[in-house]
């Protein structure tokens, strides 16, 4: 079995319908026929009205899936943020010792 993503796009603004104008599914199959067949199935079952016709489907073959850890990346986020906080904060407190000592 080789993994998929379709991909489905829609145009106009977030609805009801598809979301905020595309949607995506992973799927397995054996081939990229099996795919293309998969996919006009879902066009005749979920996106055969007026309201939920798409105006744009492409699949891609995913060779390996890859996951970040996004929690890492938040906490490096915050971490950086963290550090610019506190050098703007040693900033505005040299800038206030400087203009203490001008006033001695």
């Amino acid at each position: 079995m080789k993994n998929y993503l379709i991909y489905f796009e829609q145009e106009g603004s977030c609805g009801y319908t598809i979301g905020c104008g595309y949607v995506t599914y992973e799927y397995q199959a054996e081939s990229d026929d099996d795919v293309r067949q998969h996919i006009f199935k879902l066009l005749q079952t979920d996106y055969s009205s007026l309201e939920s016709k798409v105006d744009f489907v492409c699949f891609y073959e995913v060779s390996e899936r890859k996951e970040i850890e996004v929690d890492k990346l938040y906490r490096q986020i915050e971490d950086n943020r963290q550090r610019l906080n506190d050098r703007a904060e040693l900033e505005r407190l040299e800038k206030r010792i400087k203009l203490l000592k001008e006033k001695m």
